[in-house]
Protein backbone atom coordinates (compact mmCIF):
# COMPACT_ATOMS: atom_id res chain seq x y z
CA UNK A 1 0.00 0.00 0.00
CA UNK A 2 1.20 3.73 -0.53
CA UNK A 3 3.10 5.17 2.26
CA UNK A 4 1.00 8.01 1.83
CA UNK A 5 -2.08 6.53 2.34
CA UNK A 6 -2.85 5.40 6.16
CA UNK A 7 -5.33 3.01 7.63
CA UNK A 8 -8.53 4.35 9.64
CA UNK A 9 -11.07 3.81 11.88
CA UNK A 10 -14.56 3.76 10.04
CA UNK A 11 -16.51 6.31 11.00
CA UNK A 12 -20.15 4.87 11.17
CA UNK A 13 -20.99 8.39 10.32
CA UNK A 14 -19.42 9.04 6.75
CA UNK A 15 -18.03 5.66 5.81
CA UNK A 16 -19.76 4.62 2.37
CA UNK A 17 -18.15 5.47 -0.86
CA UNK A 18 -20.21 5.25 -4.00
CA UNK A 19 -19.49 3.28 -6.77
CA UNK A 20 -20.84 4.05 -10.42
CA UNK A 21 -19.32 1.34 -12.10
CA UNK A 22 -20.37 -1.88 -13.72
CA UNK A 23 -17.10 -4.10 -14.41
CA UNK A 24 -16.77 -6.29 -11.62
CA UNK A 25 -13.36 -7.01 -11.81
CA UNK A 26 -12.17 -3.26 -10.88
CA UNK A 27 -15.29 -3.24 -8.34
CA UNK A 28 -13.75 -5.31 -6.49
CA UNK A 29 -10.31 -3.75 -6.75
CA UNK A 30 -12.15 -0.37 -5.46
CA UNK A 31 -14.07 -2.26 -2.98
CA UNK A 32 -11.22 -4.20 -1.25
CA UNK A 33 -8.62 -0.56 -0.86
CA UNK A 34 -12.02 1.02 0.24
CA UNK A 35 -12.66 -1.80 3.03
CA UNK A 36 -8.43 -1.35 3.65
CA UNK A 37 -9.28 2.37 4.41
CA UNK A 38 -12.48 1.61 6.29
CA UNK A 39 -14.79 2.46 4.12
CA UNK A 40 -17.67 0.44 2.94
CA UNK A 41 -18.76 0.46 -0.65
CA UNK A 42 -22.14 1.06 -2.22
CA UNK A 43 -22.26 -0.17 -6.07
CA UNK A 44 -24.73 1.44 -8.83
CA UNK A 45 -24.34 0.90 -12.09
CA UNK A 46 -26.60 3.91 -13.85
CA UNK A 47 -26.01 7.95 -13.57
CA UNK A 48 -29.81 6.97 -12.73
CA UNK A 49 -29.31 5.03 -9.90
CA UNK A 50 -26.48 7.16 -8.35
CA UNK A 51 -28.57 9.85 -8.54
CA UNK A 52 -31.26 7.64 -6.67
CA UNK A 53 -28.59 6.61 -4.09
CA UNK A 54 -28.14 10.14 -3.00
CA UNK A 55 -31.30 11.22 -2.88
CA UNK A 56 -32.21 8.23 -0.36
CA UNK A 57 -29.15 9.05 2.00
CA UNK A 58 -26.36 10.96 1.54
CA UNK A 59 -25.20 11.97 4.86
CA UNK A 60 -23.41 8.51 4.98
CA UNK A 61 -21.94 9.01 1.95
CA UNK A 62 -17.81 10.40 2.13
CA UNK A 63 -17.00 9.88 -1.31
CA UNK A 64 -18.65 9.14 -4.55
CA UNK A 65 -16.32 7.52 -7.39
CA UNK A 66 -17.55 7.82 -11.05
CA UNK A 67 -16.16 5.23 -13.72
CA UNK A 68 -15.81 7.79 -16.63
CA UNK A 69 -15.53 4.79 -19.14
CA UNK A 70 -19.54 3.74 -18.86
CA UNK A 71 -21.78 6.21 -20.72
CA UNK A 72 -22.84 9.09 -18.31
CA UNK A 73 -25.63 11.72 -18.41
CA UNK A 74 -23.49 14.27 -17.54
CA UNK A 75 -26.35 16.89 -17.77
CA UNK A 76 -27.93 14.94 -14.84
CA UNK A 77 -25.11 14.60 -12.54
CA UNK A 78 -24.42 18.47 -13.09
CA UNK A 79 -28.05 19.16 -12.02
CA UNK A 80 -26.98 17.38 -8.99
CA UNK A 81 -23.70 18.74 -8.35
CA UNK A 82 -25.65 22.14 -8.43
CA UNK A 83 -28.73 21.70 -6.73
CA UNK A 84 -27.86 23.32 -4.08
CA UNK A 85 -27.72 20.51 -1.92
CA UNK A 86 -25.29 18.92 0.50
CA UNK A 87 -23.07 16.65 -1.30
CA UNK A 88 -20.06 14.13 -1.11
CA UNK A 89 -17.00 14.84 -3.28
CA UNK A 90 -17.19 13.62 -6.57
CA UNK A 91 -13.86 11.81 -7.86
CA UNK A 92 -14.35 10.60 -11.63
CA UNK A 93 -11.65 8.26 -13.85
CA UNK A 94 -11.60 7.76 -17.54
CA UNK A 95 -9.56 7.23 -20.50
CA UNK A 96 -6.73 10.59 -20.38
CA UNK A 97 -7.67 10.14 -24.45
CA UNK A 98 -11.27 10.93 -24.00
CA UNK A 99 -11.06 15.01 -24.39
CA UNK A 100 -15.09 15.46 -24.51
CA UNK A 101 -15.58 12.77 -21.79
CA UNK A 102 -13.52 15.06 -19.64
CA UNK A 103 -14.97 18.55 -20.48
CA UNK A 104 -18.29 17.41 -19.08
CA UNK A 105 -17.60 15.92 -16.16
CA UNK A 106 -15.51 19.09 -15.86
CA UNK A 107 -18.28 20.83 -16.68
CA UNK A 108 -20.89 19.11 -14.46
CA UNK A 109 -19.07 19.85 -11.48
CA UNK A 110 -17.01 16.46 -10.26
CA UNK A 111 -14.75 17.58 -7.49
CA UNK A 112 -11.50 15.68 -9.19
CA UNK A 113 -11.35 14.46 -13.12
CA UNK A 114 -7.81 11.35 -13.04
CA UNK A 115 -6.87 9.35 -15.68
CA UNK A 116 -7.52 5.54 -15.37
CA UNK A 117 -3.75 5.07 -15.07
CA UNK A 118 -3.31 7.82 -12.45
CA UNK A 119 -6.93 6.39 -10.57
CA UNK A 120 -5.16 2.53 -10.42
CA UNK A 121 -1.61 3.61 -9.49
CA UNK A 122 -3.17 5.86 -6.59
CA UNK A 123 -6.48 5.00 -5.61
CA UNK A 124 -6.03 4.11 -2.44
CA UNK A 125 -4.57 8.05 -1.79
CA UNK A 126 -6.79 9.37 -4.08
CA UNK A 127 -9.87 7.68 -1.80
CA UNK A 128 -7.93 9.59 1.10
CA UNK A 129 -7.54 12.59 0.04
CA UNK A 130 -11.01 13.16 -1.57
CA UNK A 131 -13.41 11.43 1.26
CA UNK A 132 -15.07 13.40 2.98
CA UNK A 133 -14.95 12.87 7.01
CA UNK A 134 -17.23 15.66 8.32
CA UNK A 135 -20.91 16.66 7.15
Amino acid sequence: MDPRVSLKEPDSDKNVVVLLNRDLMLAVSITNTAKALGFTVDRVLSTTDLIERLDGGRESVALVIIDMNLDIAWDEVGEMMQSGQALPPVLGFGPHVDIDGRRAAKKAGLTRIVSNGEFHRDMAALITRYARSEP
